[in-house]
């Protein structure tokens, strides 16, 4: 089997005004086959950039274009293509929109192998975990702590076991956080789970504060408290927060995640169609 195409799709939600939690567009990637199988993937980046990223022609070595490295290829081994894209586009890769595009390719190669084997891609990475998925809650917070509560408490009407809040008007006051915080659990009572996404907003120092502060809301988890690249920040928060530390969301490869592992990170959360995808 051969690659004869490579399809990269930009879907872009017109005339949003309102400011949003999650994303106004997406590139889907499709890739063709001489034998009629064609696999669908998705990145979750800055779309006209990552699409770029598959059109742009052959350079220099190592400087080449996604479509031009994947034309011609045999499709059923996507770990072998995978390390060719991050190999053939390192120069101006290995970090950023080539490893997000790179996510919708491979994550297009593994339908390709599940179809073509006529198995699901969770039977080819070794079988199926578990048969349910736990979904929650993930939205900003709101401008004041009412508002807050009143959004929380939607979400306990849908049935929703879990609420994530993050971003939004906390960050920059202690007493503002802690009463947001404290508004979201009150609203969705003790038995549901609650999680904070902090945005990058403190110094590990002034996270660990936080972490106190927050004690009495019984987290499961606290996200992205400190900066993305200050690994040493989340080694000292990890070591001493008692509510656990999540992170990873803008997180590429396993090079980074060994790095967040290593720093002690106690929730991994990696993008599949933004970290570099399936493989």
């Amino acid at each position: 089997m051969k690659i004869t195409g490579v399809e990269p799709i930009h879907l872009r939600v017109p005339n949003v005004e309102a400011i949003p939690d999650g994303t106004l567009d997406v590139l889907i990637v499709r890739i063709h086959t001489d034998e009629g199988i064609t696999g669908v993937g998705e990145v979750t980046s800055q779309s006209y950039v990552c699409k770029a990223c598959f059109e742009a022609p052959r350079s220099a070595a190592r400087r080449h274009g996604l479509t031009s490295i994947l034309l011609g290829e045999d499709p059923t081994d996507p770990v072998a293509l995978w390390e060719k894209m991050y190999y053939e586009t390192n120069r101006y890769g290995r970090r950023g929109a080539a490893i997000h595009a790179i996510s919708g390719a491979d994550i297009a190669l593994w339908d390709i192998k599940g179809q073509a084997e006529g198995k699901p891609v969770s039977e080819l990475l070794g079988g199926r975990l578990r048969d349910d998925v736990r979904a929650y809650a993930s939205v900003l917070f709101a401008d004041t702590p009412e508002q807050t509560a009143e959004m929380a408490k939607q979400y306990v009407e849908m049935g929703l076991t879990a609420v994530k809040f993050g971003w939004g008007p906390i960050g920059d006051d202690a007493a503002v956080d802690v009463a947001h915080v404290q508004a979201a659990r009150e609203a969705i009572g003790d038995e549901r789970d609650l999680m904070v996404d902090a945005g990058h907003a403190w110094d590990w120092e002034t996270a660990l504060g936080r972490t106190e502060l927050f004690k009495p809301f019984n987290l499961t988890w606290l996200e992205e408290p400190v900066g993305q690249d200050d690994r040493k920040g989340y080694a000292e928060l990890c070591k001493r927060s008692e509510i656990p530390i999540a992170g990873g969301e803008g997180d590429v490869t396993h090079f980074d995640f060994k790095e967040l592992i290593d720093c002690g990170l106690h929730v991994v959360q990696p993008d599949i169609a933004f970290c570099g995808g399936i493989t």
